[in-house]
């Protein structure tokens, strides 16, 4: 009996024009009628036509926690970087850069995201030589592509202001010397940690640290293309905030 009252207590009630009352809740509603559930006095569902109602009631309700479904959207950012450069072969000067990402959060844990990231304007020295002919560059930029995959550990912390990650990624990479057709390729293996902070429901505050490992092994120099005969190792390190949104 406690059961049965408490159930009616909790519920909807829709108030008919001829006085009566029906207790149940609400599962859906059309232009021309409502969907009330069964209760545990009167089990039977039925649609109650709207031109019959005088008043809706609506209990409300605790909203339900959020299932592993709302944590799977589309993602997208744009960061300001920095780079401090910690090469001997090739010395580069600390620069800054742009970083995009787009990507899809597939759980609760795991990101995976595509990126791009270009620093526009880098000093430092260079020489490159064929055995006949020598080129020194002053003035490079540089750009990379690829993919990078995010692991949150504390997923289940869902009341944390904000949502630590670690990341780890793979880039093709480029530094071309400014206004000499010249350019050095090869690939990026990275890693490192990073802080999302909500900023609203859809948009948050990234920060992060990573350590890249550069590894330059192919050249074109004066219009030819080849393999360098020692390859070029160019760690950096690179500090990264701005902001993401996701849908």
């Amino acid at each position: 009996m406690v059961a049965g009252v408490s159930g009616a207590a909790s519920a909807d009630k829709i108030i008919m024009k001829d006085g009566k009352i029906y207790d149940g809740h609400i599962m859906g509603e059309t232009n021309f009628s409502v969907l009330l559930s069964s209760n545990p006095i009167d089990p039977t569902p039925r649609f109650v036509p709207l031109n019959t109602i005088r008043t809706i009631v609506r209990e409300s309700r605790p909203p339900e926690p959020p299932s592993d479904e709302d944590y799977r959207f589309p993602t997208a950012e744009l960061m300001v970087t920095g780079r401090l450069y910690a090469a001997d072969r090739l010395s580069l000067n600390d620069s800054a850069g742009l970083h995009a990402a787009g990507g899809f959060r597939l759980f609760r844990f795991l990101e995976v995201d595509a990126e791009l990231d270009w620093v526009p304007n880098t000093g430092g020295q260079l020489a490159v030589t064929d055995g006949t002919d020598t080129r020194r560059y002053e003035d490079f930029y540089t750009y990379s592509g690829g993919f990078s995959v995010r692991l949150y550990p504390f997923f289940r912390q869902t009341r944390w202001p904000v949502h630590p990650y670690g990341l780890v990624g793979y880039h093709w990479d480029r530094l071309a010397p400014k206004s000499s057709g010249d350019w050095l390729s090869g690939y990026t293996i990275l890693g490192g940690a990073g802080i999302s902070y909500p900023v609203t429901e859809r948009l948050s505050w990234e920060t992060r640290m990573l350590y890249r490992r550069t590894l330059y092994d192919h050249i074109q120099f004066l219009s030819r293309e080849g393999d360098l005969d020692q390859a070029i190792h160019l760690p950096d390190y690179e500090f990264s905030t701005g902001m993401a949104y996701h849908w």
